[in-house]
């Protein structure tokens, strides 16, 4: 496949999401091409966003994607729901670590659509195994990141650093450059390329 063809696949795919969302909220067709033309009138989104590789594009996309998956869990959960909810999820934390914000706006949108509900009343085996392969889903395709952080530098969302009431947790890119790490001279080398 082309380059240029790879890279409008999340610009596709964020189209082809909106149209999905829209008739899935009960939209009718013609409110869904509304609903496309509005995405696709967002600045830069083309040809700019849709025909990148940038990760704002990429994150658009898994976040649609994810809504979508989470929505059809409103008919009621299964495996596969769970399976594409949490690569989805996976695909959003994995293009960028400011991504786990959305977590719990998603969340929110869960308790919105009344997911939750719908949940709760299966069996505690049948929330357990959807649980346990949304998780799976989402740690293979997006948490493998933050593993490397975590192993590499000690910090699962490096360079970002995390404190809980003023106490450090774990480590920004300053701070782990004053702690040995191997890191301080791969600092010197990006600074001095930005420069």
């Amino acid at each position: 496949a082309s380059r240029t063809t790879l890279t409008a696949l999340p610009g596709l795919g964020i189209v082809l999401a909106v149209w999905a969302l829209t008739r899935r909220a009960g939209g009718t067709a013609g409110s869904a091409a509304f609903a496309v033309a509005l995405a696709l009138s967002i600045p830069r989104f083309l040809p700019d966003g849709a025909f990148s590789a940038g990760n704002d594009v990429w994150s658009a996309f898994w976040l649609c994607a994810a809504l979508l998956f989470l929505l059809r869990s409103v008919e009621g959960p299964r495996l596969g729901d769970a399976l594409l909810l949490g690569t989805a999820i996976g695909g959003l934390i994995g293009t960028k670590y400011l991504n786990l914000l959305w977590l719990p706006a998603l969340l929110a949108a869960a308790l919105a659509a009344g997911v939750a509900r719908v949940v709760l009343r299966l069996s505690w085996r049948n929330r357990l195994r959807l649980g346990l392969v949304l998780g799976a889903a989402a740690l293979a395709t997006g948490g493998f990141v933050y593993l490397r952080n975590l192993a590499m530098v000690g910090n699962p969302v490096f360079p970002a650093p995390v404190s809980l009431l003023g106490y450090e947790i774990f480590p920004g890119r300053v701070e782990a450059a004053t702690v040995d790490h191997g890191l301080r001279e791969q600092f010197q080398v990006l600074d001095a390329c930005q420069d």
